[in-house]
């Protein structure tokens, strides 16, 4: 599922609530991220830089990565 950033919900927001010219960045960027461990186990020890994920209450795919 793929969402978009709170930077171009204010930027629609403006084009179409207040009549401001909208100009789209000229560059898109895609990443493809690596999930170490799948879905997270709650009460499970991860070692550093593992990751796992997560859908969370907003409906979209969270990925998080072990720091400490």
């Amino acid at each position: 599922m793929s969402g978009i950033s709170n930077y171009l919900t204010n930027k629609l927001d403006d084009f179409e609530l207040r009549g401001q010219v909208f100009t789209p960045p000229a560059t898109d960027y895609v990443a493809l991220l690596l999930c170490s461990n799948g879905p997270i186990a709650r009460s499970t020890a991860y070692a550093l830089g593992n990751t796992v994920s997560m859908i969370a209450a907003d409906g979209y795919n969270h990925l998080y990565s072990c720091t400490t």
